[in-house]
């Protein structure tokens, strides 16, 4: 989880306008995203209407997208059929008589 940690800035002549917060964000990386302007323009609406500021928009997006995305098959599993259809149950045992040959370190 990201960590906000922030301090109020005192009203000083020629320095950043009262009540302004500055900070640290914890756990995350900058970086930069080119958008369609219809899109900038959506995202700049929507942040408006909830009170929230872009990059929390985006990286909430961002974040249920990445969970919700498939992750990627391991080479060669499904590939290959042996035959057995209890392979699965018999992993330890197979294993452990690899170990013991020298095939499986």
């Amino acid at each position: 989880m990201t960590r906000w940690l922030g301090e109020r800035i005192p009203e000083r002549a020629g320095h950043i306008s009262a009540g302004a917060t500055y900070g640290t964000l914890y756990g995350v990386t900058k970086t930069t995203v080119y958008l369609d302007s219809d899109i900038a323009l959506a995202l700049r609406q929507m942040a408006e209407a909830q009170g929230r500021s872009q990059a929390e928009i985006i990286r909430q997006a961002l974040e249920t997208f990445t969970r919700n995305a498939r992750q990627p098959k391991i080479p060669g599993i499904g590939e290959f059929d042996s035959g057995h259809t209890d392979t699965s149950e018999r992993a330890e045992q197979i294993l452990r008589r690899a170990a013991k040959r020298g095939r499986w370190r």
